[in-house]
C-alpha cells in the first residue's frame, strides 16, 4: 500500500491514513483507570465540577440518572437552559484541563458517573 503524500490529492495511489477505534475498548487500552466519582441528584441542583485525582488526562462522563445535564468548560456556570448538553444515557469525554468542566442538572434526577484515566 503506498503512503500518504501531504500536499498531493487523496486518491487509491495516495490514501489517507485512518484509524478505527471500537469505543473504549480501543481508545482506553493504552492508559490506566486511575479513579470514580459520582455526582448525585442532589449535587446537582448546584454547579458542580469534576474533581479529577493526580494524573488524570481524560474523564468519561456518562449521564445515568432520570435527567438531563448542562455542562460547561470555559468558566461560566451552565443554568438548566444554557451549556452543552448530556442527555440521559448519553455520554461525554472530556480531556485537558479537567478542573474546568461544570455541571447543572436540567431536572431532578440526573446522577453522572465519572471514570478517570491517565
Amino acid at each position: 500500500m503506498p503512503n500518504f503524500k501531504p500536499g498531493e490529492d487523496v486518491d487509491d495511489n495516495n490514501p489517507l491514513p485512518v484509524v478505527i477505534a471500537d469505543g473504549m475498548s480501543t481508545a482506553y487500552s493504552a492508559i490506566d483507570a486511575i479513579g470514580y466519582q459520582q455526582l448525585t441528584s442532589v449535587q446537582l441542583q448546584q454547579v458542580q465540577h469534576l474533581s479529577p485525582p493526580a494524573g488524570a488526562m481524560r474523564a468519561y462522563v456518562q449521564n445515568n440518572g432520570g435527567s438531563n445535564v448542562r455542562w460547561r468548560d470555559d468558566g461560566t456556570a451552565p443554568t438548566v437552559s444554557i451549556g452543552m448538553r448530556i442527555e440521559n444515557g448519553d455520554d461525554h469525554t472530556f480531556t485537558g484541563d479537567l478542573t474546568l468542566p461544570a455541571f447543572k442538572d436540567e431536572g431532578a434526577n440526573a446522577v453522572l458517573d465519572i471514570s478517570y484515566y491517565g
